[in-house]
């Protein structure tokens, strides 16, 4: 089942988390205008793919990209980047 539509060069690393009742959450991240961005898309149990919706941008330097949906189809989105010379862990609630 597509979930992005037809993947083109540049979308990469998909992750899925679905919670026990059966909702699902999907972020991959792409390059658009030289940007890397971050889309997602939800699946309420047993229901269809939502339109992919681009959550945050910018984020060249973010690594560790995790996800997690709760019962509710919430998503969260957590990942860790450089900020001068330290490292911090950012988060976006989608």
């Amino acid at each position: 089942m597509n979930v992005s539509g037809v993947m083109s060069i540049g979308e990469e690393s998909p992750l899925v988390s679905v919670d026990s009742a059966g909702n699902a959450a999907a972020v991959w991240r792409r390059y658009r205008g030289g940007k890397l961005i971050y889309e997602s898309a939800v699946r309420q149990a047993g229901g269809p793919w939502s339109t992919p919706s681009r959550f945050f941008g910018g984020l060249e330097d973010a690594y560790g990209l995790q996800i997690a949906v709760d019962p509710l189809g919430n998503e969260t989105a957590i990942w860790g980047r450089r900020v001068g010379c330290a490292w911090v862990v950012q988060s976006a609630i989608c």
